[in-house]
Parts: C-alpha cells; sequence; structure tokens
C-alpha cells in the first residue's frame, strides 16, 4: 500500500503529491532523498521548503506517511525542519551486518539455500539482498561483483 519514487526532479512533482493526498496508499517512499533532505542552512537546499509544505499538508492525514531513504550517514546533515518533534515520526539507521547476523536475517527471511561467506568482516543489507537474488558478493569488499547483462 505504497507509492515509490526514484524521480532527480521531486521538485517539479506536484502531482505525484497531490495524487498521495487524494490515494488509497498509506506510504510514499522517496528513494535516495540525499540531496532533497539536506541542510538549507549548510548547503542552500531550495527543495526543502517545499517538502517541508508538503509534510504539513499531510500532517492532517494522519495515516499518510512520507518515508525517505537516504545515504547520508549523518542525521546532523538532515534539515533540522524535517526531522523535528510532530513532523517526523522516527529515523533508523541501518549499518553493516556481522556475518552472523546477516545469515539469521536469511534465516528469518526464510532463505534455506544463500549463506554469508564466513570470510567477510561484514556484509550490507544491500549485498544480503544481492545474494538473495543470485549475485556475488567479492569476498575481499563484500562489494557485489558486477557482471554483464540484466538480473
Amino acid at each position: 500500500s505504497c507509492l515509490i519514487t526514484y524521480n532527480k526532479d521531486i521538485a517539479a512533482m506536484d502531482t505525484l503529491f497531490s495524487h498521495f493526498y487524494d490515494c488509497d496508499e498509506r506510504f510514499l517512499i522517496i528513494e535516495d532523498a540525499d540531496t532533497y533532505i539536506n541542510s538549507r542552512s549548510k548547503d542552500g537546499n531550495d527543495v526543502m521548503k517545499k517538502l517541508l509544505n508538503i509534510t504539513d499538508g499531510l500532517t492532517a492525514r494522519r495515516e499518510k506517511k512520507v518515508i525517505f531513504t537516504t545515504n547520508l550517514t549523518n542525521l546532523a546533515d538532515v534539515d533540522d525542519a524535517l526531522t523535528r518533534e510532530g513532523r517526523c515520526y522516527s529515523t533508523l539507521h541501518v549499518d553493516s551486518l556481522s556475518v552472523p547476523n546477516a545469515n539469521k536475517l536469511l534465516s528469518a527471511m526464510g532463505v534455506q539455500d544463500v549463506t554469508v561467506d564466513p570470510s567477510l568482516r561484514s556484509i550490507t543489507l544491500a549485498n544480503v539482498y544481492s545474494l538473495v537474488a543470485g549475485r556475488k558478493v567479492n569476498q575481499s569488499t563484500s562489494q557485489v561483483k558486477k557482471g554483464f547483462g540484466f538480473a
């Protein structure tokens, strides 16, 4: 019950937000939102004002949630207005997993035929899902090996 966007020009997406406000979907996921949620004071982020206005409008619809995913490693880099109480309900940091924890995750997912190589020090959640999809992970860097074609 969600909408998801990877669009790089979120500032021009008025129709998506108005559709989300009126539709049955409860969640809007804005993937890789790094450049949109950076602090305005540090980076002069012009898109943040629009996002704040949109999320203010959604607070009247408490069942609606906007979820931002980011590769920012420090929550302090996110604009304070976006993370203040009443607008932001939660933040979740996903760090690399130890090999035993990655294997526990695979087991909890019901994946029986995949395990993480014990020679790895750690593995990212994205790379765990890559293993499930049948892609190889480099033993020394725990990065997905690039191949040719589509996966």
